[in-house]
């Protein structure tokens, strides 16, 4: 990780639009979104659900709770699933429940 924020560091100075493709997934950077209000509807209502990967779950409930935070009236007509962990996609492959599974007819 080290060399590759040497490399992104070497290389924004010439090319600040290229040198982003040298950073690495795990590499942690911070980021600045700016949203209307729309967007942040969408975020939360979508992001928050009980579907979600826990890691956008968490930045989508962070939102909403600072969001209600400084406008409290908003934020209650936006839909939020403050719950912790659920079902995650791939725990649902093995819940029968979620399977189609023909029984076979004799």
């Amino acid at each position: 990780m080290d060399r590759a924020a040497e490399l992104y560091n070497e290389l924004a100075e010439e090319f600040p639009n290229e040198a982003q493709y040298v950073v690495p997934l795990a590499f942690r950077k911070r980021t600045l979104f700016t949203w209307n209000l729309r967007e942040l509807h969408h975020f939360i209502s979508l992001r928050s659900g009980s579907k979600g990967h826990i890691s956008y779950r968490r930045v989508a409930q962070a939102c909403w709770q600072k969001l209600s935070e400084i406008q409290p009236l908003l934020a209650k007509y936006i839909r939020v699933n403050m719950q912790g962990g659920s079902d995650s996609w791939a725990s649902t492959m093995f819940k029968p429940e979620y399977n189609y599974m023909p029984q076979n007819k004799k």
